[in-house]
Protein backbone atom coordinates (compact mmCIF):
# COMPACT_ATOMS: atom_id res chain seq x y z
CA UNK A 1 0.00 0.00 0.00
CA UNK A 2 0.77 3.43 -1.50
CA UNK A 3 1.42 6.05 1.70
CA UNK A 4 -0.34 9.40 0.81
CA UNK A 5 0.63 13.19 1.74
CA UNK A 6 -2.31 14.79 3.64
CA UNK A 7 -1.73 17.14 1.24
CA UNK A 8 -2.29 17.60 -2.34
CA UNK A 9 1.04 19.19 -4.72
CA UNK A 10 1.43 22.69 -4.69
CA UNK A 11 0.40 24.66 -7.58
CA UNK A 12 3.34 25.34 -9.60
CA UNK A 13 1.26 28.17 -12.12
CA UNK A 14 3.59 27.52 -15.35
CA UNK A 15 6.60 26.24 -13.78
CA UNK A 16 8.60 24.03 -16.00
CA UNK A 17 8.51 20.87 -14.46
CA UNK A 18 9.31 17.20 -15.83
CA UNK A 19 8.06 13.99 -13.48
CA UNK A 20 9.98 10.92 -14.37
CA UNK A 21 8.64 7.54 -13.30
CA UNK A 22 9.72 3.83 -13.28
CA UNK A 23 7.33 1.64 -14.76
CA UNK A 24 8.41 -0.77 -12.13
CA UNK A 25 7.45 1.46 -9.15
CA UNK A 26 4.90 -0.03 -6.64
CA UNK A 27 0.94 -0.38 -7.22
CA UNK A 28 -0.68 3.38 -7.24
CA UNK A 29 2.80 4.90 -7.87
CA UNK A 30 2.36 5.87 -11.36
CA UNK A 31 -1.11 8.17 -10.39
CA UNK A 32 0.89 9.71 -7.46
CA UNK A 33 3.07 10.59 -9.73
CA UNK A 34 0.95 12.13 -12.39
CA UNK A 35 -0.74 13.99 -9.62
CA UNK A 36 2.52 15.26 -9.02
CA UNK A 37 3.04 16.39 -12.84
CA UNK A 38 -0.27 18.34 -12.50
CA UNK A 39 0.92 20.73 -10.59
CA UNK A 40 2.09 22.69 -13.43
CA UNK A 41 0.41 23.67 -16.53
CA UNK A 42 4.35 22.96 -17.86
CA UNK A 43 4.70 19.82 -16.86
CA UNK A 44 5.90 16.84 -18.76
CA UNK A 45 5.29 12.96 -17.18
CA UNK A 46 7.71 10.67 -18.69
CA UNK A 47 7.24 6.77 -17.94
CA UNK A 48 9.94 4.81 -18.02
CA UNK A 49 10.02 1.34 -20.07
CA UNK A 50 12.22 -0.12 -17.72
CA UNK A 51 13.80 1.16 -14.81
CA UNK A 52 13.19 1.18 -10.83
CA UNK A 53 13.92 3.31 -7.99
CA UNK A 54 16.99 4.47 -9.47
CA UNK A 55 16.11 5.26 -13.22
CA UNK A 56 19.49 7.43 -13.72
CA UNK A 57 20.78 3.95 -14.06
CA UNK A 58 18.90 2.10 -15.26
CA UNK A 59 17.15 4.13 -18.39
CA UNK A 60 20.94 7.12 -18.11
CA UNK A 61 19.24 8.05 -21.70
CA UNK A 62 15.70 8.69 -20.96
CA UNK A 63 17.00 10.68 -17.80
CA UNK A 64 19.89 12.83 -20.46
CA UNK A 65 16.63 13.74 -22.72
CA UNK A 66 14.42 15.29 -20.26
CA UNK A 67 16.96 17.42 -18.69
CA UNK A 68 17.74 18.34 -22.47
CA UNK A 69 13.81 18.55 -23.07
CA UNK A 70 13.66 20.88 -19.94
CA UNK A 71 16.40 23.15 -20.87
CA UNK A 72 15.05 23.74 -23.97
CA UNK A 73 12.26 24.70 -22.81
CA UNK A 74 13.12 27.23 -19.63
CA UNK A 75 15.54 28.74 -22.45
CA UNK A 76 12.93 29.56 -25.07
CA UNK A 77 13.58 26.94 -27.45
CA UNK A 78 10.12 25.05 -27.16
Amino acid sequence: MMMRSRSQPPDLGSLPLTVLTAAEGPPGWEQLQAELAAASARSQHVIADRGGHYIQLDAPELVTKAIRDLLATVSGGT
